[in-house]
């Protein structure tokens, strides 16, 4: 078999601050909440499709500045917190979020951590999901377009003001959102 080199990368790393620390130090209620939450989560990713999507060149969500990179080690009031697996783009509230990719909603909900979110299927064991939103404008088995409407930028769940927590995941394994929308980027990884 052939060799595979996985070499380490230091993705930096980030330090929040959230003055509210029932957000942080999770009361046994909030932090029953939380694993239910992910739970559910976790069931809708189980889920993915492998049904082939053609068009495999995603576009930009949201227009933003790019406020917090994947991979970046974090820590939340000074504790050690798992790695930021996702990308931030900060925008003001109420900036529309489009769907990068055509796909199905495969779930909607109001969670703990990540405040109105949806998550879309585009098949191909690809999945994308969209946190804090201020509202949301498709519904659970919706199929959407490339480039349509989901809904806005806000700040509900935790955090420190109003962004898009864009995470990509392929065959559930979170990947870098950022390398997606370079030109062909997975194509090439799938030698199409």
């Amino acid at each position: 078999g052939e060799k595979i080199n996985i070499n380490q990368k230091d993705f930096g790393e980030s330090r929040i601050t959230i003055e509210n620390n029932s957000m942080v130090n999770l009361s046994k209620e909030d932090s029953d909440r939380a694993f239910k939450e992910s739970k559910i989560i976790q069931k809708a990713l189980n889920n993915y499709s492998k049904f082939l999507v053609a068009d495999l060149n995603f576009i930009k969500p949201v227009e933003g500045m790019i406020s917090s990179r994947y991979g970046k080690k974090r820590f939340i009031n000074d504790q050690p917190r798992s790695p930021h697996l996702g990308l931030d783009i900060a925008a003001a509230e109420g900036t529309k979020i489009i769907s990068p990719l055509k796909g199905k909603v495969i779930l909607v909900g109001d969670f703990f951590y990540a405040g109105n979110y949806i998550m879309i299927d585009h098949g191909f064991g690809l999945i994308s999901s969209y946190s804090h939103l201020s509202s949301v404008l498709v519904d659970k088995n919706e199929l959407i377009k490339k480039g349509q409407e989901i809904g806005e930028v806000g700040s509900t769940g935790r955090v420190t003001g109003p962004h898009l927590h864009w995470t990509v995941y392929l065959n559930k394994v979170k990947i870098n959102p950022e390398s997606l929308i370079n030109e062909n980027f997975l194509a090439s990884l799938l030698k199409l």
